[in-house]
C-alpha cells in the first residue's frame, strides 16, 4: 500500500497537514480563499489531495501539459535517482486503456499501473503508439523486471510478462530509465 503525503499550501508557501477524508479535504479547501482547485488522487486506498493557490493572478502551481491525457490522476516518483512525474492507472478501467491511442504526453514522463494486490500477467501493446520499456515491482516496491515493448500492427498482439509478481508498473517511453539494479525501489511522492 503507497504512503502518500497529503499537504496544502497556503499563500504564505508554509504546508499544513490536511485530513485524509473528502469533507475535511472540502472544509479545508473552502477555508482558503485562494484556492482555485483541488484534485484528489486515490492509490492504494490513499488519498493524496494536492491545491492550488493564487496571489493576485499569478497561479504558483505549474500549469502542466498532459498531451493526450488530460484529466489523469497524476503522481511524482523517484526510480533510479531519477525523478519522473506520470499519470496514474489505478483502476480497473484506467488501467485497461493506459496509453492506448496516446501520440503525446507533453510534460508527463509515463504511466504507472497500481494494483491493490501483486499480480502476475502481461501487458500488450494493442493500440499503443509508443515504443515503451515497463518496469515492474513488488508489493514492497522493488523493482523485479524490465521489458522493452514496441507498438503492435498484427492480431494477436504478444504479451509481455514479467519473470515474477508485481503490485506497481511503470510504463516509460523506450530508453527514458537506464537498465535498473537489483534492490532499485520505486518512491511515490504523490
Amino acid at each position: 500500500m503507497a504512503l502518500l503525503l497529503i499537504v496544502a499550501c497556503s499563500t504564505t508557501g508554509q504546508a499544513t497537514d490536511v485530513s485524509s477524508t473528502a469533507a475535511a479535504t472540502t472544509a479545508a479547501a473552502t477555508t482558503t480563499s485562494t484556492t482555485t482547485s483541488i484534485a484528489t488522487t486515490t492509490v492504494a486506498s490513499s488519498t493524496t489531495v494536492a491545491s492550488t493557490t493564487t496571489t493576485g493572478s499569478t497561479t504558483t502551481a505549474v500549469d502542466l501539459d498532459m498531451g493526450d491525457l488530460v484529466g489523469w490522476d497524476t503522481a511524482s516518483i523517484t526510480v533510479g535517482g531519477q525523478g519522473l512525474l506520470v499519470a496514474l492507472a489505478d483502476d480497473p478501467g484506467e488501467r485497461a486503456q493506459g496509453l492506448m491511442g496516446v501520440e503525446q504526453m507533453g510534460d508527463l514522463d509515463g504511466m504507472l499501473f497500481v494494483f491493490s494486490q501483486e499480480v502476475l500477467g502481461g501487458f500488450w501493446m494493442k493500440g499503443t503508439l509508443i515504443p515503451l520499456d515497463i518496469a515492474f515491482f513488488d508489493n514492497d516496491r522493488t523493482f523485479v523486471d524490465m521489458l522493452s515493448m514496441v507498438p503492435c500492427t498484427a492480431d494477436p498482439c504478444p504479451s509481455y510478462v514479467p519473470e515474477a509478481p508485481y503490485a506497481w508498473a511503470l510504463e516509460i517511453p523506450t530508453g527514458t530509465l537506464a537498465p535498473l539494479p537489483v534492490g532499485t525501489v520505486l518512491s511515490v511522492e504523490g
